[in-house]
Protein backbone atom coordinates (compact mmCIF):
# COMPACT_ATOMS: atom_id res chain seq x y z
CA UNK A 1 0.00 0.00 0.00
CA UNK A 2 1.33 3.10 -0.94
CA UNK A 3 0.37 6.63 0.51
CA UNK A 4 -0.29 9.93 -1.73
CA UNK A 5 2.92 11.35 -2.21
CA UNK A 6 1.72 15.10 -2.30
CA UNK A 7 0.05 14.82 1.20
CA UNK A 8 3.31 13.79 3.25
CA UNK A 9 5.65 15.20 1.21
CA UNK A 10 3.50 18.83 2.88
CA UNK A 11 3.89 17.17 6.17
CA UNK A 12 7.00 16.19 5.91
CA UNK A 13 8.50 20.01 4.68
CA UNK A 14 6.65 21.28 7.44
CA UNK A 15 7.83 19.15 10.11
CA UNK A 16 9.59 15.83 9.87
CA UNK A 17 8.53 13.08 11.96
CA UNK A 18 9.91 9.25 12.53
CA UNK A 19 9.29 6.68 10.85
CA UNK A 20 7.14 5.36 13.10
CA UNK A 21 4.81 7.79 13.45
CA UNK A 22 4.24 7.92 10.01
CA UNK A 23 3.42 4.41 9.75
CA UNK A 24 1.28 5.08 12.43
CA UNK A 25 -0.28 7.71 10.52
CA UNK A 26 -0.78 5.98 7.24
CA UNK A 27 -2.81 3.38 9.75
CA UNK A 28 -4.91 5.51 10.84
CA UNK A 29 -5.78 7.38 7.43
CA UNK A 30 -5.96 3.72 5.98
CA UNK A 31 -8.71 3.20 8.45
CA UNK A 32 -10.47 6.32 8.04
CA UNK A 33 -10.94 5.87 3.89
CA UNK A 34 -11.61 2.05 4.51
CA UNK A 35 -14.51 3.18 7.13
CA UNK A 36 -15.84 6.02 5.28
CA UNK A 37 -15.57 3.98 1.61
CA UNK A 38 -17.77 1.42 3.47
CA UNK A 39 -20.42 3.43 5.05
CA UNK A 40 -20.42 5.06 0.95
CA UNK A 41 -20.23 2.38 -1.09
CA UNK A 42 -21.67 -0.94 0.99
CA UNK A 43 -20.06 -4.18 -0.49
CA UNK A 44 -17.50 -2.20 -2.28
CA UNK A 45 -13.82 -3.66 -1.94
CA UNK A 46 -11.49 -1.05 -1.66
CA UNK A 47 -7.97 -2.16 -3.40
CA UNK A 48 -4.06 -0.21 -2.50
CA UNK A 49 -1.54 -1.14 -4.69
Amino acid sequence: MRSRPGADMKKGRRAPFADGEARRVGQWAAVVLMSHARRRFPGATLQFD
